[in-house]
């Protein structure tokens, strides 16, 4: 916290030293936000069971259930105080993770150089998790790989609270960060009540557009804690790692057609058990997903996707294959809701435990 308070206050005295001042008789206030409604049509899922007593049986049991889901419902508001000065916040609305998500002031020096402060999608992580809108998604969830990595770091939700510099130059997009490496505020894991200085994540991303239509991205980042406590627990340290590649094409062989994969690693050598079985024993996670489909016209496209999860420990591993078909709707060219009708398959290792699941969703989306 002391890293992020310091940058914080430099950057602060920068502006106000620096900017030249204008005065703006009002601030320009804009609403919107998303819904996102599943029916879950048919949901298999192999269950382990263990038995009571001395020597316990392991049993697998399939679970069939169907249900409809709310799963994000999201508000946002922003002020623009001037052409450079603007605040923006969202807000999560569902049960289960009503929450502040992001809160964050911005100061847009020009398209080559943004500053950010607050509380944000960070973008020292893999495309899906950093720059992949979850109303822009093809399919109803993310790949399994993204979001595990990206939790693991110590993102919470993929946000974490800290300052991001970010913009673009000719055909470069990059986003750099410093942040506490410790996920969003009031959140499990954030607080905190003492650690060495310097303490906190450092990480960055770059996507280049080689030709038309041929996207090369990459991130990497790195979160380091030292005798962080927590709720009067015993010093700890974090020592984690992660780093990305990611290729994507669009209208290259075919009009309509798209594909994009990505590949995710993640090592972590630190004391910390959420992490690990064994605390202080390096840990490993990588894997990656692969997705293609075609827009068959504006309003209609098909997609599939594969992706892969496996770890260094218990010999665990993850396969899941989803197929998708997307309805979008849009008014006077802008896109005011989809509906997805998606088909998932997944089994996990040691075990060969296997889900499957059919969802019918619906997105309204009123963003400004």
């Amino acid at each position: 916290m002391r890293l992020y308070q310091s940058v914080l206050f430099l950057l602060t005295f920068f502006f106000i030293q620096f900017y030249p001042h204008q005065t703006y008789s009002q601030t320009d206030l804009e609403f919107g936000g998303y819904l996102q409604a599943w029916y879950i049509a048919n949901h298999d899922e192999d269950v382990l069971y263990t038995s009571t007593g001395n020597l316990p049986v392991l049993n697998v049991q399939t679970e069939h259930s169907s249900s409809f889901k709310i799963r994000r419902a999201r508000l946002t508001a922003k002020g623009t105080i001037s052409e450079t000065f603007s605040i923006r916040s969202w807000v999560e609305l569902t049960a289960e993770n009503r929450s502040l998500l992001d809160l964050y002031l911005d100061a847009k020096l020009s398209e080559k150089l943004t500053l950010r402060s607050g509380q944000m999608v960070m973008p020292g992580q893999s495309y899906d998790t950093s720059r992949h809108f979850s109303s822009k998604l093809l399919l109803v969830e993310r790949p399994s790989v993204t979001t595990k990595i990206s939790s693991m770091m110590g993102y919470n939700a993929f946000r974490d609270v800290g300052v991001v510099a970010f913009g673009t130059l000719g055909k470069l997009w990059y986003g750099i960060q410093i942040s506490n490496g410790l996920g969003r505020i009031h959140q499990p894991g954030f607080t905190f009540f003492d650690r060495n200085f310097g303490s906190g994540l450092i990480g960055g991303r770059v996507d280049y557009e080689i030709i038309e239509g041929v996207e090369l991205g990459a991130h990497l980042s790195t979160n380091q804690q030292r005798n962080l406590i927590q709720h009067g627990s015993e010093p700890i340290d974090i020592n984690r790692t992660s780093w990305s590649l990611r290729a994507s094409f669009e209208n290259l062989l075919l009009t309509g057609f798209f594909a994009n994969a990505e590949y995710i690693s993640f090592n972590s050598n630190d004391d910390n058990w959420e992490i690990s079985s064994t605390p202080g024993e390096p840990f490993s996670l990588s894997g990656f997903y692969a997705l293609t489909g075609y827009n068959i016209t504006q309003n209609w496209n098909i997609s599939a996707r594969f992706d892969q999860l496996k770890g260094n420990s218990d010999n665990f591993s993850s396969n899941q294959y989803t197929f998708g078909v997307t309805r979008l709707i849009h008014l006077d060219s802008t896109e005011i809701a989809r509906l997805h009708l998606d088909y998932s398959f997944s089994e996990s290792g040691p075990m060969n435990l296997n889900e499957s699941m059919v969802v019918l969703a619906l997105q309204l989306k009123f963003i400004p």
